[in-house]
């Protein structure tokens, strides 16, 4: 397990198919929060060789979010505890 700074770079992943399965709105909300310094606790391990990536995000109130990748660094799956994520397809804002 590491604990990563902000704008501290990880490994190659597949950003882009998380972007395809988000909608745009999401997308662009979750990426101005990250820059917003909403995003807290980046951490990274590996688990039955996948690479997790779990964080708080700030909003509304504090989420807990997780994505992970597989070995070739294609996404894997993602998890959010709001209730958008529970609701509807696809990745929420917080992720």
């Amino acid at each position: 397990m590491k604990v990563h700074k902000k704008g501290e770079k990880l490994m190659f992943f597949d950003f882009d198919a998380l972007y395809n399965e988000t909608q745009g709105d999401a997308f662009n909300s979750g990426k101005k929060r990250y820059y917003d310094d909403k995003v807290k606790n980046v951490i990274t391990s590996t688990v039955d060789g996948k690479f997790l990536v779990t964080a708080r995000v700030e909003g509304e109130r504090t989420y807990t979010c997780s994505i992970t990748f597989d070995e070739q660094g294609g996404l894997y799956d993602y998890n959010c505890d709001c209730d958008v994520f529970s609701l509807e397809s696809g990745p929420c804002k917080h992720i």
